[in-house]
């Protein structure tokens, strides 16, 4: 420290404020945009260089740093003697300081800087003079005067809200240049740094209402806005603000930054300070964009993202880079919209046309159409109200930026969403439309009004304000009424775009028929818009004046404009306005109708707006007092003016063509409407002109034009809702619905007119109609649109149909008229009538109140109590005489019209509609629910509804005069109408309108709700749920949803079913609001404890939200807040309501609290019934493993459980724990079934043995093995599973037999793999068929020439015999063959199990029979021990029926039958001393027996003598002992092939002989050669070839039978990977190379190299023959080289691992049945009959399972590998 004790450095002090010059602005450059910035220097640079080329000054009175001592002041000074200056005045100071205080400023520095200071800045001098470098000294750049050292400063108080672009410096030394002009991040000294002010915040720009910006206004310096709301913020803009570098993941604690580096000099000079520290963020380096934050997302001027990556490396020469941010390129939306506000128009007009093309791009990717801009999801409305905003702001300014403006606006309110624009008659606002929702139109329509008078903007800017505007009167009625009433809006309208010069000029502009459609749209938005738009309904005349035919505007505008002016007229006569014009325009009207009827006229769309707008004057004139003003349209009128002859007239013109179908619908409006107002006004209630109309259609209806149209409509309705259903995401569904609408208009208008030439004053079914309609078929379609998936459009959230619900009306208005027609038919009775109204009054819209009110009156007057006894249904007469259903007719008719002010117009205008509708628009789809229509299905009960709101209830305001009845009165009429709905629609199937569980649940909880808060006395009488009416008619209405109506039902459902219907938390909101239903049940249970004293419908109720299904509070609160209350829920299981008792048992509940709440009741509370069933469930489930599903169950837990089970419990409840089971799947097991575990080996096998495994083998110990044992070989004996014993020579009469080897238990398959299986069989039989008649193809695969036979010897002979006899002639061209495809479950280490072939047989296909005993004797072990309950998967569903011995059997027979010689025999041809005997005997004896056929039995060696061929006929004889057979032969029709698949078999050349004369005779062989050869390894190997399988199942040369892609690859994915050996290193072709040399060629050692993976298969067949794993190395050391193409490697399967079953041989003894590890090979049986000249017959016929032990490779039964087994299928 100094003597003075003044610091180093001198304190900042502020002095008051004085007068000051006024900040000079920033002078734009030229362009508009700031000048180019490179990207090379730093912000702080760039500050400098602007300072010099501006040129600006310093501001003279600025605050300033006070020295603690006098300072010499210095002039401008260089680089090179700065530092020396600074030295030397350091030195000066050291020199003046005393030791101590020399010490003391050591220690100071030690302690701020750490101890390595002094090396530090040693360093640092160093550094700096080795880089030191001359710079040229710039001027000083403050030209403020200096101060004296005696001056007094006064502070001068600063904030944040000054200019940005006054420079504020101190009064001190000038700042060496250097560090002020380098672009060196080192700082300058303390004592040298600005003092800096806060740059521009989010806050500090604000809109002022009262002072809108403009380029022509100077800006002016505002104050701060208060806090009242006048004033908007426009938003964070990031100013010149770098980016916050990212965090590192990882840092290096010791590691020494950088020398010079700003984590350096921060470290060094400020080590207090954070990382983050803006006060030093000058130093840090400008780093990458966060390219995951919003404000990195930066744009071009096209309006396209440019991704962060780039927008760092774009150059500056595309212009991307004016604006503070120099390092990146592009804007981003802050800066866009700031730019959106600049007083320069080409940068305002350039940033407003990037923000249209932003709000474009932002609104395809709302649509899906587009994607980049994924930082914007979720803020598209929000940023559209900003984009919006910007445009508003600018509607009013001139030129470019004006239109920009306007486009801007556009794009924000019509482009957004467009197709929203083809949609009327409906208000489309949704409460997501916040921009819209943001719009002042108090501002925002008197500017458009301003621009449009004005007359100066472009035509297309015209249309684009036109666009905008239509768009928003379809926003809503509110803000079309705000248009209409605009002050000079309209007529700025009629005059931009109707009332054009006349004639026009070529410089003037035509008339826009889109102005007059959005009149329409205003029109129909309100009564009072229609009203007001009558005066430019007068300007509209001018396009009615001249006609299309003489106008002077090219034909189809001038049709455009004709049509729409009609169009108009007809809104305006739906409000009976403006109706006089019909008389005051005639003239002009019968040339209009002259035209029309002329040839000149070819528009279908003017002759529908012509016949609709004399529709709707002839309704008009039906009744004048309804007009407004009255009589402005009189019947006599209409009769004069003849139109309806002028319609006769048009409809002769009409054909039966779609496009005429829209002008039929309009002349049979007017015809109706005719005939309607005929009844009204004409004599004898015109009945002549009924007559006269019915003259003149009478005929087209029956046989001619008009039915022809009709049964058109019904089609193509059909077929268009068929379409709707089918639409993929995304498809649009308007085109669709809008077809449907004109289809559905046109049947509607014909039924219409049906019911208009009735007779007045008629009712009921009629003798005869009045002429002929479809009517099966319209019902039907009916039926058809009830059911329609179309109609959840109106619960849709899909923004995209969220106004298309208005194409629905044409619909409900076709179900409206043919209600009407249904009741006139004589084949619908009352009650299909009733069911039919009350599914129709659901699909009803607002519009339709009309209809639904007649309909309600029409179903009341029905129900008479006569009625309800006919239909079996019991009502007190008590509820008669309280005048029955009439009681709730008020609540009714106002759960259909609950708005009193709001009556919207129906479809079809009639007398009293125009004179009450308010509106012609339906309501927005959210507003939809607080209208009546469509009705809700609870709706029969919202009387109850208005009991419990009784105070508030609109209806209790305004009964009727001399209503009278009580709570009870009304909640028994309700109830009863309630069922008599639900039992009317159940039976006629219209389940869809029937309450749901949840409905009907909740509309009784609140009957007993009506005593909530109710004060309590003693006479419990006057509760209106002890009613005993009321309390019946509950519980009739909630029996069928009771478990007892679904017991009887099977049950494949999931543990949880999914539920379809809306549940009680879901029902309750559209009662209870944003009341949480939680509080309700609360409420509901309260009750129950104080008032209901066990009242078993009451005690019901509170079961349902205690399911699964529902959160763990309702059990919770149920359980333990009022777990009191349980014991007095006696509920029997039957009569819980719930679709499956499923919902309240899984999942197994897992919370620690709930389960000691259920083990509390079933200890300490005597629960019953329901209650005990569930509380004992889940204690058992959560102790027993084998019943815990998928639950996270715990040993430990289990444990505690049972202790405290056994030591508290009572001897009743420990046996149900112990004994209980349940089924995971399937139906739910009920007392005593779930309780049936005891047997006699429940003491030698615990349930605790269950937590340790599912596994059946450790299930079964001991004396069940030994039984099942027993049992098994027992029926294997009895039924004939069995072998002949081995022997040297068998003898000719069997002595003794061995059962066959089987296994005790049935191995699991996967139901799905099951199924596949079978399924891909057929396909199989096919391939192996076709593969059998290809001949060229089995010549080149197994021929001698170059095929498997020329090194196969055993196949080359079987080869060349076949080809011989080809060459010769074959004598039969059919195959039989009997096929086994044998599959492995693969299972591979995560990846679901799949089906892989391990081949597939078509010779001597074994163990039909015996797999078919197999399948028995496991059913027999389930049906007689249940397995000893050992798994949940044994029960009798998952053991599938097997068959096969008549599936075989029958494959035989066909052929034998085909063959034509009923006396001729099936020849087996068998192997000597044959041990399967009793799998072949069963064929014979099926075919004997059922098909009346004998076999033969013969050998190889015994048909080389007895068989012979007729060398003229070819017919197969065998000889026989004349003792046997009169003749000594028998003629053979079918030879069946048991032996012959082996070489051994053909020990002699008399063998190959043999067989070769059975395959030249005319019998039919099975196999024969062909397909002997076509089960050869190689082919099976070849299929996997690309294209093969197309080749032989895609292709149409075989046939009808061409297989889709999809079951190709199917097939295809049943292969494992698999080469021939001699193959190259494609895999496909041979390597005749390797071949010649001896070498190992590619498919060799590919095979050594996978051996431990691989299976090496010859062209062989029986088991025994192939190669594995290790064994593969030395096999192929041995195998030469030209055999290699006689075998094949196939990849191994993986089967499942950790499978266990009882294998039991023959000869066991007591060690029988073995424990072992297992791996079971499944195949499915088939037989195929087929050849050149036939079609081929195929089956699939049954399966066979061979068991093995897993470290067995082969799997022959026969040879011993396995054992016979059957199928388990199990669903996981």
């Amino acid at each position: 420290m100094s003597q003075n004790n003044s610091p180093l450095v001198g304190s900042v002090i502020e002095r008051k404020p004085t007068s000051q010059s006024a900040p000079k602005l920033f002078t734009p450059a030229k362009t508009g945009f700031p000048a180019v910035q490179h990207r090379s220097k730093s912000a702080f640079a760039r500050n400098i260089d602007n300072l010099r080329k501006t040129g600006l000054s310093r501001p003279r009175n600025v605050p300033t740093v006070v020295p603690s001592r006098p300072t010499r002041l210095a002039g401008p000074t260089v680089p090179d003697n700065w530092r020396d200056r600074v030295g030397r005045e350091n030195e000066e100071r050291v020199a003046s300081m005393t030791e101590e205080e020399r010490e003391q400023e050591r220690r100071e520095i030690l302690d701020r800087f750490g101890a390595g200071v002094g090396d530090l800045l040693k360093r640092v001098r160093l550094a700096r003079e080795r880089q030191a470098k001359s710079f040229e000294g710039d001027k000083d750049l403050s030209t403020g005067t200096v101060q004296g050292k005696n001056s007094v400063l006064e502070p001068v108080p600063v904030t944040a809200r000054e200019d940005i672009t006054r420079e504020v410096t101190f009064n001190r030394p000038s700042t060496p240049p250097p560090a002020l002009s380098t672009g060196s991040t080192r700082p300058s000294s303390r004592a040298d740094r600005k003092l800096r002010f806060a740059e521009l915040g989010p806050e500090d720009v604000h809109v002022y209402e009262s002072a809108p910006p403009s380029p022509r206004r100077k800006a002016l310096a505002l104050p701060p806005p208060s806090n009242d709301g006048s004033a908007i913020s426009l938003g964070r803009y990031s100013g010149y603000s770098a980016p916050t570098a990212p965090n590192p993941v990882s840092k290096k604690v010791d590691s020494e930054p950088e020398e010079g580096s700003a984590e350096y000099i921060r470290r060094r000079y400020f080590p207090n300070a954070p990382e983050d520290d803006p006060s030093i963020a000058w130093m840090q380096e400008s780093q990458p964009l966060d390219s995951n934050a919003t404000s990195s997302l930066r744009f071009d001027l096209s309006g396209k993202p440019i991704p962060p990556s780039t927008s760092s490396i774009l150059p500056t020469h595309l212009g991307l880079h004016h604006h503070a941010e120099g390092t990146h390129a592009g804007y981003t939306l802050d800066d866009m919209f700031l730019l959106s506000r600049s007083t320069v128009p080409a940068q305002r007009a350039t940033m407003l046309a990037v923000l249209t093309k932003v709000a474009q791009k932002v609104a395809a990717m709302l649509k899906g159409e587009t994607g980049g801009l994924e930082e914007l999801v979720g803020q598209e409305e929000e940023l559209r109200k900003r984009i919006m905003a910007a445009g508003a702001e600018a509607l009013l300014e001139r030129g470019s930026v004006g239109a920009r403006a306007v486009e801007v606006v556009w794009q924000c309110i019509v482009g957004w969403d467009d197709e929203i624009m083809t949609i009327e008659g409906v208000e489309s606002e949704l409460p997501s439309d916040i921009a819209i929702g943001s719009l002042r139109l108090d501002f925002f329509l008197p500017q458009i009004a301003t621009l449009l008078s004005q007359g100066d903007i472009t035509e297309e800017t015209k249309l684009q304000l036109l666009g905008i505007l239509h768009r928003l009167g379809q926003q809503s009625n509110s803000v079309a009424t705000s248009i209409v009433t605009t002050s000079k809006l309209i007529p700025s309208i009629l005059h931009s775009f109707l009332l054009t010069p006349i004639p026009p000029t070529e410089t003037s502009p035509l008339p826009d028929p889109r102005a007059i459609e959005l009149l329409l749209t205003l029109a129909n938005a309100s009564r009072q818009n229609a009203h007001a738009l009558q005066g430019p309904a007068n300007d509209l005349l001018r396009f009615i004046s001249f006609l299309p035919s003489s106008s002077m505007y090219p034909p189809a505008l001038s049709t455009s404009l004709l049509t729409a002016t009609l169009r108009f007229y007809t809104v305006l006569a739906n409000y009976g306005l403006y109706s006089h014009i019909a008389t005051t325009a005639v003239e002009q009207l019968t040339q209009l109708s002259q035209y029309i009827l002329s040839d000149a006229c070819s528009s279908s769309t003017l002759a529908v707006a012509w016949t609709d707008l004399l529709a709707a004057w002839m309704v008009c004139a039906v009744d004048p007092h309804r007009t407004t003003p009255d009589h402005e349209i009189l019947w006599s009128q209409i009769i004069g003016w003849g139109w309806n002859s002028e319609v006769n007239n048009l409809s002769d013109r009409l054909g039966t063509e779609q496009k005429h179908w829209p002008v039929w619908a309009g002349v049979w409006k007017v015809y109706a409407a005719w005939l309607e107002g005929a009844k009204v006004n004409g004599i004898r209630g015109g009945s002549s002109e009924r007559m006269e109309c019915l003259d003149v259609i009478r005929d087209g209806f029956t046989e001619g034009t008009e039915k022809e149209v009709i049964i058109g409509c019904l089609d193509a309705i059909k077929q268009s809702m068929n379409q709707l259903v089918s639409l993929l995401p995304g498809q649009s569904r308007l085109p669709h619905l809008r077809a449907i609408t004109d289809y559905a208009t046109t049947l509607s208008a014909a039924i219409r007119l049906w019911l208009a030439c009735l007779p007045p004053l008629s009712d009921g079914p009629l003798d005869s109609p009045p002429f002929p309609l479809p009517f099966p078929q319209i019902s039907d379609l009916c039926a058809m649109i009830t059911v329609h998936p179309s109609w959840s459009q109106l619960e849709s959230n899909d923004r995209g149909i969220r106004s298309a619900y208005v194409y629905l009306r044409s619909l409900s208005e076709l179900l409206s008229y043919y209600l009407r027609l249904s009741r006139r038919l004589p084949s619908t009775s009352k009650e299909l009538w009733m069911a039919q109204a009350l599914s129709i009054l659901s699909k009803l819209l607002p519009g339709d109140e009309d209809n639904a009110l007649e309909v309600i009156n029409d179903i009341s007057s029905l129900i008479t109590p006569e009625w309800l006894e006919s239909l079996g249904l019991q009502a007190p007469l008590v509820i008669w005489d309280r005048n029955g259903i009439d009681v709730i007719k008020p609540f009714l008719i106002h759960a259909i019209q609950p708005h009193q002010d709001i009556y919207i117009g129906p479809t079809s205008p009639t007398p009293q509609s125009i004179s009450t509708a308010t509106t012609q628009r339906l309501p927005s789809v959210t507003s939809l629910r607080t209208f009546g229509l469509p009705l809700s299905r609870e709706w029969t009960s919202s009387p109850i509804d208005h009991l419990l709101h009784s105070g508030t209830s609109e209806v209790f305001k305004a009964l009727p005069v001399g209503w009278d009845a009580s709570e009870v009165e009304i909640v028994r009429a309700s109830l009863l109408f309630t069922r008599l709905c639900r039992e009317i629609l159940q039976h006629h199937s219209l389940t869809n309108f029937v309450l749901t569980r949840g409905e009907a649940v909740f509309g009784c909880m609140k009957v007993f709700m009506l005593e909530h808060g109710q004060t309590q006395t003693t006479d419990s009488t006057e509760e209106v749920f002890r009613d005993q009416i009321v309390d019946r008619l509950m519980a009739d209405i909630l029996r069928p949803y009771t478990v007892y109506t679904t017991l009887s039902r099977p049950h494949t459902s999931p543990i949880l079913p999914t539920p379809a219907r809306p549940d009680l938390e879901q029902v309750a909101t559209k009662f209870l609001g944003t009341t949480p239903f939680y509080q309700y049940y609360t409420d509901f249970v309260a009750l129950y404890d104080a008032i209901s004293f066990s009242h078993p419908l009451f005690a019901s109720l509170l079961l349902p939200p205690t399911s699964m299904r529902y959160p763990i509070d309702y059990r919770k609160h149920l359980w333990n807040d009022f777990g009191h209350i349980l014991k007095t829920v006696r509920t029997p299981i039957e009569q819980v309501i719930c679709e499956d008792l499923k919902e309240y048992l899984w999942p197994i509940e897992e919370d620690p609290q709930m389960i000691s709440f259920y083990l509390r009741g079933l200890l300490k509370q005597q629960l019953q019934g329901f209650v005990q069933f569930v509380a004992l469930h889940h204690i058992a489930s959560s102790i027993w493993y084998d019943i815990a599903a998928n639950s996270s169950w715990g040993e430990e837990r289990a444990r505690k459980l049972l202790e405290v089970v056994v030591d508290q419990g009572n001897p009743e409840l420990i046996r149900e724990v112990t004994q209980y089971r349940q089924n995971c799947t399937g139906s739910t097991l009920l007392p005593p079934q779930c309780f049936d575990l005891a047997s006699s080996q429940q003491s030698r096998m615990s349930r605790l043995e269950f937590v340790t495994g599912l596994g059946l083998q450790d299930r079964l110990k001991g004396a069940q093995i030994d039984e099942l044992t027993l049992l098994a070989t027992t029926y294997a004996f009895s039924t004939g599973l069995l072998y002949l014993p081995p022997a040297e020579c068998q003898p000719t009469v069997p002595e003794s037999a061995i059962h066959a080897p089987l296994s005790l238990f049935p191995s699991p398959l996967p139901r799905g793999l099951f199924t596949q299986a079978k399924r891909l069989q057929g396909i199989y039989n096919t391939l192996y068929a076709r593969i059998a008649l290809d001949e060229e193809f089995l010549d080149r695969i197994m021929g001698t020439d170059n095929g498997v036979g020329k090194v196969d010897g055993f196949i080359g002979q079987l080869w060349t015999g076949w080809k011989d006899l080809r060459n010769k002639g074959l004598a039969q061209s059919l195959h039989l063959g009997l096929f086994r495809s044998d599959y492995l479950v693969h299972s591979p280490p995560n990846e679901s199990p799949s089906l892989k072939q391990v081949e597939f047989n078509t010779i001597s296909v074994s163990f039909g029979s015996l797999s078919h005993r197999t399948a028995r004797l496991h059913r027999y072990l389930y049906e007689s021990t249940r397995y000893y309950n050992s798994s949940p998967h044994l029960k009798t569903e998952n053991f599938p029926d097997n068959d096969t011995i008549a599936g075989l059997a029958e494959g035989l027979a066909t052929a034998h039958k085909v063959y034509g010689v009923s006396r001729a025999r099936v020849l087996f041809v068998v192997q000597p001393g044959e041990r399967n005997v009793f799998d072949q005997r069963p064929l014979e004896y099926e075919l004997l027996e059922k098909y009346s056929t004998h076999v033969i039995r013969q050998t190889f060696e015994e048909l080389a003598h007895s068989a012979t061929v007729d060398p003229n006929s070819r017919v197969l004889r065998v000889a026989v002992s004349p003792d046997l057979h009169p003749d000594g032969f028998v003629e053979i029709s079918v030879v069946y092939f048991r032996s012959g698949y082996a070489p051994h078999e053909y020990q002699t050349p008399i063998h190959y002989q043999t067989r070769f004369l059975l395959e030249r005779s005319k019998a039919i062989n099975c196999p024969s050669i062909a397909l002997q050869l076509a089960g050869g390894k190689k082919i099976q190997e070849v299929l996997t070839h690309p294209g093969i399988l197309e080749h032989f199942l895609a292709n149409e040369k075989w046939g009808t039978a061409v297989f889709s892609q999809s079951e190709l690859d199917e097939l295809r994915q049943t292969f494992m990977g698999m080469w021939g050996l001699d193959v190259g290193e494609d895999l496909l072709t041979p390597d005749h190379d390797a071949l010649r040399s001896g070498k190992d060629g590619y498919g060799v050692l590919q095979a050594r190299k996978l051996a431990r993976s691989l299976v090496l298969k010859p062209q062989r067949e029986g088991g025994g023959n192939n190669v594995y794993k290790d064994s593969i190395p030395p096999f192929l050391d041995q195998l030469p080289t030209k055999e290699r193409q006689a075998w094949i490697a196939m990849e191994l399967i993986t089967p499942p691992i950790g499978a266990g079953n009882y294998l039991v041989r023959a000869g066991g003894g007591h060690q029988a049945a073995i424990k072992v590890e297992v791996v079971s090979e499944f195949g499915i049986f088939g037989w195929a009959l087929f050849g050149t000249n036939m079609d081929l017959r195929q089956e699939e016929v049954g399966w066979l399972v061979r068991t093995k032990g897993k470290d067995s490779d082969e799997g022959g039964v026969a040879t011993g590998f396995s054992v016979l087994d059957s199928v388990l299928l199990v669903d996981n």
